[in-house]
Formats: C-alpha cells, sequence, structure tokens
C-alpha cells in the first residue's frame, strides 16, 4: 500500500479497484398473470394481464389503493383547474410578457400551510394553471384547500 504524508500527516492510498455499480431504477410492474389496477373514467379497474398501453401512460399501480389515491388527484386538480379557468374570466398567461404577474400556489413545509407566489417568466410544469391576481389564489386556497391536500400530496 502507498503511503504520503502532507504537513506530518500520514495517508494511505487506496487505489480504487471498482466503482460502484449503478442500479437502475425501474417501476414497480406485476409478474406475469398477477393482478394490476388503472383509472378507466372515474373508476378503479383491474386487470390479470400484463397490458404495456397502461404501463406505459403510467395508468397502472399495483395496489386498489394506489390507484384510487391517483384517481383523486386527478379529480382534485380538475376541479381546482375549472375554479381557476372561471375566476381567471379568460385570461391565460402571456409568457413572452415579462412584466405580466402570474401567480401561483404552493406550500409551505416550515408553516404547514398554503401560500400564494408570483413570478414573471418562470414557467415550470405544474399541474395547477396561474392565476392573474394573488387574490384569485387566495380564494381557490380558502375554498379548495382538501382538493389542494390531494394535489400536493398533504396528508
Amino acid at each position: 500500500m502507498e503511503e504520503i504524508t502532507i504537513n506530518g500527516t500520514k495517508y494511505n492510498l487506496v487505489p480504487q479497484e471498482t466503482q460502484e455499480e449503478k442500479v437502475s431504477y425501474k417501476r414497480p410492474r406485476a409478474e406475469e398473470g398477477n393482478c394490476y389496477y388503472y383509472i378507466l373514467l372515474d373508476a378503479i379497474k383491474y386487470s390479470t394481464n400484463s397490458d404495456n398501453w397502461n404501463y406505459e401512460i403510467w395508468n397502472y399501480y399495483l395496489t386498489e389503493q394506489e390507484a384510487q389515491k391517483a384517481r383523486d388527484k386527478q379529480l382534485a386538480t380538475v376541479r381546482v383547474n375549472d375554479a381557476i379557468d372561471e375566476l381567471n374570466e379568460g385570461w391565460a398567461p402571456d409568457w413572452r410578457d415579462f412584466r405580466e404577474l402570474k401567480y401561483y400556489i404552493g406550500y409551505n413545509l416550515q408553516d404547514k400551510r398554503f401560500g400564494t407566489g408570483s413570478w414573471y417568466y418562470y414557467l415550470k410544469p405544474h399541474t395547477i394553471n396561474s392565476m392573474k391576481s394573488k387574490e384569485i389564489a387566495e380564494q381557490i386556497i380558502k375554498e379548495h384547500e382538501e382538493d389542494l391536500k390531494l394535489i400536493f400530496n398533504i396528508v
């Protein structure tokens, strides 16, 4: 083993024999012939075959509870976005206009409450539509808190 000394301290140099093997992640999938669950409209269905279509579009759950939670989150998202669209009265964000504020809803993990924020030009994927005013965002929080908890996975 090779040894070096730096500022009076001795260090052993250990050659890197092998790098750790990279573990690849793959979404869980039921074994051939086993049951899985999927969402069809507002109902939970199950199948005993390996369905590539549902798996590829992320509509594939190993338990009925997982499927119900995903369905409830989807329905909550629709309700919240419908309310936002109604309150926005046809307004849609103009992402080319860097002077126009666009409001959003977030969840503060420290305070454990929903709040609002705004940005001019920061576009990010989000399941909740942008709002034209802080007042609309606050109204959505007040009227749809339970739906927001589902969307944000707040238990």
